[in-house]
């Protein structure tokens, strides 16, 4: 994949949309919000994923911050129909994604964004962008 700028607009429904990291605009028009992105250097690849999370945030001196976003309702419906994943997933993630960025500035140097997001998806697939 090559990089290239972006520039992305996104209509959500307004009940849903919360902005995680500032838009280059933002409004609501009635029942939808409109923001608009643009990424601060050319990347290969954008997402954006939308859902209930409850927040945390890591604090270390070593890596830049890093919310954690995680849908805890999510999984404590998972645990009630006989799935059973970590008892306390906001931890369980917190704690693997705050070792990442450490591990990946002592090997390669400082990262290059200023604020790491980790936000799951309901699937068996994971995928990591810059910022």
């Amino acid at each position: 994949m090559q990089a290239a700028d972006m520039d992305l607009t996104y209509h959500p429904p307004a009940a849903i949309a919360r902005e995680y990291r500032p838009a280059r605009e933002s409004r609501t028009d009635g029942a939808v919000q409109t923001t608009h992105w643009v990424a601060e250097r050319p990347t290969a690849e954008a997402s954006f994923n939308i859902g209930a999370f409850d927040e945390s945030e890591i604090r270390d001196p070593r890596i830049p911050p890093v919310t954690v976003q995680v849908n805890t309702e999510g999984h404590r419906a998972l645990r009630a129909s006989g799935f059973f994943g970590g008892l306390n997933p906001e931890e369980d993630v917190s704690a693997d994604r705050g070792e990442q960025p450490r591990f990946f500035s002592q090997a390669f140097g400082p990262p290059l964004p200023h604020q790491f997001y980790a936000t799951e998806i309901p699937y068996g697939y994971g995928q990591a962008f810059p910022g």
